[in-house]
């Protein structure tokens, strides 16, 4: 490609001398503007004898336009499947967000505005040593005497290079498009972000022109391609040229575009500390970039693939890895020279914190990119030696200051990069003895061996106790650090930092055990007023990001009860079946951090909501190019704080690295109805469902609770004595083993779980009673929603045994309704009039409703657009529901599929994916009457094809076999 990109360059039309000028023009808002040449009188003469010397050599032949293979290039190119876009009459594009770009010496934010998607801001250079946009660097086009700014036209999208992070944005009016190319070469040590610009005109033969619009401070005149302002330097391809000195535009003349064609300029930014640097990055980027800078720009790509090929992983799912791909795109423009700088689009990039750079480095790990993280560790141990223990150290001169208690977090973090580092990627932490044994001997640690909180704002936006005393994350980084300094020291002959550092993991572990365990929820807890060891003054809230620490830090096994439990809780906390992710019970905003840190554990305890987790949730959760914010609200996707958070986005990529590598053998999650089916199912007796445990008593209580407060039905608990109680209705029997002496064919079960139980018991086993036994391995919230499934997978309908001799049917069955099954109601809306099903031929509308019978085969023809039907299947599916939408006009479509009261939906897919909540359905509605509505969204358009499948049956009452 880039031979053929440099060929059609060389043989591109000049632009001089066709016409009236297209112009490119950049206007940057200046206090004094400065122009080098001469005074006015025979400055016309001298122009003109340059221009003829000029012309005599092909000096002023024109720059060379190379419009036809950019944008063949940008057709060609694979894009993230994660994109921010803007439609007609949208005020701020869905998810904002926008992407951050760079190499060593550059970073830069492009399109991060909720306004305008080809916005530069900030840009940060010269080794990301200073910040060289003082505000936004905006685009404003000119059309003949109308100046139009590109935040204020009809459509524009942002899209990211697949593999890279090249920035292709498109804003477009009704006549014209203007794209964007943003990228840092990494090819060369450049010091400069290019953005190549396409004009492309689709009216009538105009005059335009560009804007680019910035608080840049004093504007010099270098020469005709080149301006300064202030630290950033700015040369082209074309000629600049500064009008009156209170506007400071710089105009770049391309001709005039006729209809239909296309004129491209390129653009360079070079930013500085001092004249001199600024000189060099001038002449480097003249002397590369734009002799090709298209060639550069396919350098820069193929360099950035090749930096991706590193890391092997894949999920299978377009959308998942283009996720991972775009937040290690992110992690990569981070990293600098010396250090990874932890600056953001608002803070500096000056600085590399202790505790953000830890989960950076420690993702570079699990993606296996050694090199990188082995650059993190080194700038860490060289600033420790400079400056001692900080909370963060300025790049450039290893110097920094500590923040809160400084001996009760940041320690550890540096002992454990060090760890990491050794376990993970095989570096050899010898070297790095000195600052483990430093930061060991410098930690404190209370009396009674807990740890303090560190007093910086980790804690204090989801506590639910005053949590000033003492917190498990410090505690167990402590156990963790001190573990391995203690074997460090062993291995470097250090006997006495062995003995002290082991008994210092000991007390530790030892106090965390007894102070931060409740029996009582079969758990950990997150922190503690006071420093007793009852479950007084416990912090209960079960925050998902601590109680993964454990697993993440390799301190307890992931099937560990009490580390298992714990996950199951937090799960329950983290997650909202109507609202999805949120940081716990009291709030819907999240911090970004949490998923990742969850999806790490929960994907090592192979947790089947894992699955659901990424499905449901990460996808949407994160933003529209594919990474996540500081904090972010459920309830609003477009509020948060920090954008592209370094950090957070880091700690997802480690969870999603886990769970890609892991999900072929975590058990699959099956999106359940809610669990008033099965208290339905399994309730006939008005004292309601017995619950009786054996060494379970946090589970059975458990269970109980969820069922009663979902439902309010009265709920009774005892013990299991070897008899069922006296009271009738249905039995749930929990516990770790077989209860004796009640016996289960295992070729009977209901699941992994559960079993039906049919065999004799201690008293005569009722008609009118259902016995289950549910084994019980502490997994609370699987098998909370899990049972109604297994009930059901367990039973068939009830049949006469002779005409049906097949075994299975000794199984408990739930039987199915007959004669007339009612109908589903099927409205399909869309957000302009386009032709309808139920309209006529050629009628336009932007809704319809049908209904559809549910007892046998039937079927609707709707037009081109929609169509649905209906079939009987096996007597287990009871039925089959179809409905399909087949091209059409580009729309957003709604569909809502509702169904009459007594219906169970086992299975409800597309056809063309696994059943996912996230890509499917948008939501789940459940009536008063006992009705059913799944509402699904849809893009229509011309070679669509998306169907979904409702599988149904109808169970009446259970009966139990002889």
């Amino acid at each position: 490609m880039h031979e053929r990109l440099k060929m059609n360059s060389e043989h591109s039309t000049p632009t001089v001398g066709r016409g009236p000028l297209f112009t490119l023009s950049l206007s940057l808002a200046s206090s004094k503007v400065e122009r080098k040449g001469l005074p006015a009188k025979g400055f016309l003469l001298i122009a003109l004898l340059v221009i003829a010397a000029l012309a005599g050599c092909g000096g002023l032949s024109g720059p060379k336009d190379f419009s036809a293979p950019l944008q063949e290039w940008v057709e060609q190119q694979q894009y993230s499947s994660w994109e921010a876009f803007r439609g007609p009459g949208e005020k701020a594009p869905r998810r904002p967000d926008g992407l951050t770009l760079g190499n060593r010496h550059i970073f830069a934010g492009i399109g991060c505005s909720t306004e305008d998607l080809s916005q530069i801001e900030p840009l940060f250079g010269d080794e990301k040593s200073l910040r060289a946009l003082a505000s936004p660097l905006t685009l404003t086009i000119e059309k003949g005497n109308e100046a139009l700014p590109l935040a204020k036209l009809d459509e524009q999208r942002l899209r990211r290079v697949e593999s890279t992070s090249i920035a292709v944005s498109e804003s477009k009016s009704a006549d014209f498009l203007v794209t964007t190319v943003d990228y840092a070469p990494t090819g060369e040590d450049l010091n400069c972000l290019v953005r190549l610009v396409l004009v492309s005109n689709e009216g009538e033969k105009e005059e335009f022109g560009l804007t680019f619009s910035s608080a840049l401070g004093d504007l010099k005149q270098e020469n005709s391609s080149t301006i300064t302002a202030g630290r950033l330097g700015i040369i082209s391809d074309h000629r600049l040229r500064l009008e009156e000195e209170g506007i400071s535009a710089v105009k770049i003349n391309l001709g005039s575009i006729p209809k239909g064609e296309s004129r491209s300029a390129a653009i360079v930014f070079v930013p500085a500390r001092d004249a001199q640097k600024m000189q060099e990055g001038l002449d480097q980027a003249k002397k590369i970039v734009l002799q090709d800078p298209l060639g550069v720009l396919e350098t820069t790509r193929k360099e950035w693939e090749d930096w991706r090929g590193q890391v092997k992983v894949s999920s299978g799912k377009e959308k998942l890895d283009d996720l991972i791909d775009s937040i290690l795109c992110l992690i990569r423009s981070h990293i600098g020279f010396e250090a990874i700088h932890t600056g953001s689009l608002r803070y500096p990039h000056t600085r590399a914190w202790v505790r953000d750079n830890y989960w950076v480095q420690r993702a570079l790990l699990e993606a296996g990119l050694a090199q990188e993280a082995k650059l993190n560790l080194d700038f860490f141990f060289s600033a420790w030696k400079e400056s001692g223990l900080c909370s963060y150290y300025e790049i450039s001169t290893r110097r920094g200051e500590p923040y809160g208690n400084p001996r009760v977090e940041l320690p550890h973090y540096l002992v454990l990069m060090v760890r990491d580092a050794e376990k993970m990627a095989g570096v050899d932490a010898k070297p790095y003895w000195p600052m483990v044994k430093g930061c060991l001997e410098g930690a404190g640690m209370a009396e009674n061996g807990l740890q303090p909180i560190n007093a910086d704002e980790t804690w204090l936006l989801a506590a639910g106790i005053d949590q000033l005393d003492y917190v498990l994350d410090n505690s167990l980084l402590l156990i963790a650090s001190s573990e391995y300094g203690a074997n460090l020291a062993g291995r470097v002959g250090d006997g006495e930092s062995a003995q002290k550092f082991g008994d210092l993991a000991k007390k530790a572990r030892q106090a965390a055990e007894s102070s931060f365990f409740s029996s009582r929820l079969g758990r950990f807890t997150i922190a503690r007023a006071g420093s007793g060891s009852s479950d007084r003054g416990m912090d209960e809230f079960p925050n998902a990001g601590v109680l993964a620490r454990p697993v993440i830090f390799a301190l307890y096994p992931a099937d560990d009860p009490r580390i298992r439990t714990g996950l199951l809780h937090a799960w329950r906390d983290l997650f909202d079946i109507k609202k999805g992710l949120r940081a716990y019970s009291r709030s819907n905003v999240v911090d970004g951090g949490t998923p990742g840190y969850f999806l790490y554990a929960a994907s090592e305890a192979r947790l089947p909501v894992s699955h659901l987790l990424v499905n449901r949730t990460m996808l949407i959760f994160c933003s529209a190019t594919g990474n996540v914010w500081e904090l972010q609200s459920v309830v609003d996707p477009k509020w948060g704080l920090e954008k592209r958070r370094l950090w957070d986005s880091a700690v997802l990529l480690m969870g999603l690295l886990k769970y890609c590598r892991l999900q072929d053998s975590i058990p699959p999650y099956t999106d359940q109805p809610p669990v008033e089916s099965a208290v339905q199912l399994i309730t006939q007796a008005k004292s309601g469902p017995a619950i009786l445990e054996q060494n379970s008593p946090n589970h059975a209580r458990e269970l109980v609770t969820q069922l009663a407060r979902h439902f309010g039905a009265k709920q009774m608990m005892g013990e299991w004595s070897g008899t069922l109680p006296y009271y009738s209705g249905h039995v749930i029997l929990i516990s770790p083993t077989l209860p004796h002496p009640l016996k289960i064919d295992a070729s009977r079960p209901g699941g992994d779980n559960y079993y039906i139980c049919k065999s004799k018991v201690p008293i005569a086993f009722a008609k009118d009673r259902l016995l289950v036994w549910v084994k019980n391995r502490g997994d609370v919230f699987a098998d909370l929603r899990g049972l109604e499934y297994d009930l059901f997978r367990a039973a068939i309908p009830v049949r006469d045994p002779a005409a049906f001799p097949d075994s299975d049917l000794k199984l408990l069955s739930p039987r199915f309704a007959r004669g007339s099954l009612g109908s589903a109601e099927v409205k399909i809306t869309c957000d302009k009039p386009i032709p309808m099903p139920g309209a006529g031929e050629d009628e336009e509308s932007q809704s319809a409703q049908f209904s559809m019978e549910l007892s046998g085969h039937s079927a609707a023809r709707a037009s081109s657009v929609l169509e649905i039907s209906s079939k009987k299947d096996d007597p287990l599916a009871g039925a089959v529901l179809s409905v399909s939408a087949h091209g059409g006009p580009k729309a957003l479509a709604k569909v809502e599929v509702a169904f009459p009261p007594g219906y169970w939906v086992v299975e409800a897919r597309g056809l063309d994916s696994k059943w996912d909540r996230t890509t499917d359905p948008i939501d789940e509605i459940h009536r008063k009457d006992g009705s059913r509505v799944f509402v699904f969204q849809i893009h229509l358009g011309p070679g669509v094809d998306k169907s979904f499948n409702f599988r149904l049956t109808r169970p009446g009452t259970i009966e139990v076999p002889e």
